[in-house]
């Protein structure tokens, strides 16, 4: 059997992997230079760059113009099979989250927000948008609905502190059950490119949902903006065991 011969650029890119795993180089930990570890392990620069380009896409590494080559964070994971707020999803891997307050105002809801809140077209509802910093980044862009009926008096709690979901279940008796969600790709614009601190025109995960409780009464509309740098979309199959009689 004739061996298989491993391409000059995958023997780069594995040796480059394999000296963050054993060295285990935590975020913005800087790389040597590419002109140190090309002598070092006897690869041209350009096979050498190549792979540390491939480890960028894939978010391994990023790279800072006239600084050099840098562990990059690692993304978070959000399991859309789970409904649970982003706050305890964060501290189970334990990292810290920020919530800017950026504004909560009563609107009159539209036809797509009285469609997914199964309100009239003209209901007052409150919006509450929020800013969610994920270890000092920027990493989430919040809008909420939630019709005012629900939740009288909302705008005395501090939605900067505290879990939307805690205000709800402890405030007024309501506990999240179950939700649906659509997952697409959008472009930011200039002012949510600002909050976010990447691009304008960049591309960006765009969640749309809405939340029901026990009883299966609609409890908010979403539209969130996820940093695609930042998470990993995955959902969990569950597989049940059926007889056949």
């Amino acid at each position: 059997m004739a061996a298989v011969k491993v391409s000059p650029r995958e023997i780069a890119f594995e040796k480059l992997l394999f000296l963050i795993i054993k060295n285990n180089y935590p975020p913005h930990f800087k790389l040597p230079s590419e002109r140190e570890l090309s002598e070092r392990w006897g690869l041209n620069r350009m096979t050498l760059r190549s792979a540390i380009d491939r480890l960028i896409s894939e978010n391994v590494l990023y790279s800072k113009g006239g600084s050099g080559t840098y562990v990059a964070e690692p993304k978070l994971v959000r399991d859309l099979h789970y409904l649970s707020s982003l706050t305890s999803q964060i501290n189970r891997i334990d990292q810290t989250l920020r919530t800017k307050f950026l504004s909560l105002r009563i609107v009159e809801s539209t036809k797509k927000i009285s469609l997914k809140l199964k309100v009239p077209i003209g209901t007052p509802v409150y919006e509450l948008i929020r800013l969610r910093i994920i270890n000092d980044i920027p990493a989430t862009l919040e809008t909420i609905y939630l019709p005012k009926q629900l939740y009288p008096n909302l705008e005395r709690f501090d939605f900067g502190n505290t879990s939307l979901y805690d205000i709800l279940e402890r405030n007024y008796g309501v506990t999240p059950d179950c939700g649906q969600e659509s997952i697409s790709v959008t472009y930011v614009t200039e002012e949510e490119a600002t909050l976010l601190e990447i691009n304008e025109g960049d591309p960006i995960f765009f969640i749309t949902g809405a939340t029901s409780d026990v009883d299966g009464s609609v409890i908010e509309y979403y539209r969130s903006l996820f940093r695609n740098d930042r998470f990993v979309l995955t959902t969990t199959s569950i597989i049940k065991e059926q007889t056949h009689e």
